[in-house]
């Protein structure tokens, strides 16, 4: 296991450009990089689940993770979005990530992939195999809006999983976060 990047400070997120044709637009990318990187202590890329999980492959995933790799070249941290719902396809994004010279992979806390929300033990058996496997540490992601919404309880849980390092809360639950901190 890689070990984890010392970041103290803001994790800017990179929201993926797209062109009219639907396509990652690259020149924008670069852009909106260069502008995270001037004042962020790291960065996310490939991300935004709900941009490059529903709408890009996992070779068009790929292309953008070595590219926006490329583009940020080691000036700070890269977290690389390596959600699915499935283990084998986090993993394998997982392992694209350290070849890329990514420093995390961040993994949304996913639905069932039949629909609806797992229960607190599959959540933690998925977490459990990613993190057994996975070269990279891992930024477990919490957003209801497009993941599952654990209780506190499991959450906790996923902090006793070796290799998952840190969380990226994003449910805006107030009462939620405090409980946690």
């Amino acid at each position: 296991m890689k070990p984890l990047p010392d970041i103290r400070g803001i994790i800017g997120a990179c929201l993926t450009p797209f062109d009219d044709d639907g396509r990652i637009d690259f020149k924008a990318l670069q852009q909106e990089i260069d502008f995270i990187v001037a004042d962020a202590s790291a960065i996310s890329i490939g991300a935004v689940e709900a941009a490059e999980y529903t709408m890009l492959s996992i070779e068009e995933r790929k292309e953008l993770l070595r590219i926006g790799t490329e583009m940020v070249d080691k000036r700070i941290p890269v977290l690389l979005g390596a959600s699915n719902p499935s283990p084998r396809s986090v993993l394998e994004l997982a392992d694209y990530a350290a070849a890329v010279g990514g420093d995390m992979v961040q993994v949304l806390m996913p639905l069932r992939p039949w629909g609806g929300q797992p229960t607190m033990g599959e959540l933690i058996q998925y977490f459990t195999d990613i993190a057994s496997s996975s070269p990279l540490p891992i930024v477990a992601y919490h957003n209801p809006a497009v993941g599952a919404d654990p209780n506190i309880e499991v959450t906790i849980r996923f902090s006793e999983i070796s290799n998952v390092q840190a969380f990226k809360e994003s449910s805006r639950d107030i009462i939620k976060i405090s409980r946690l901190i």
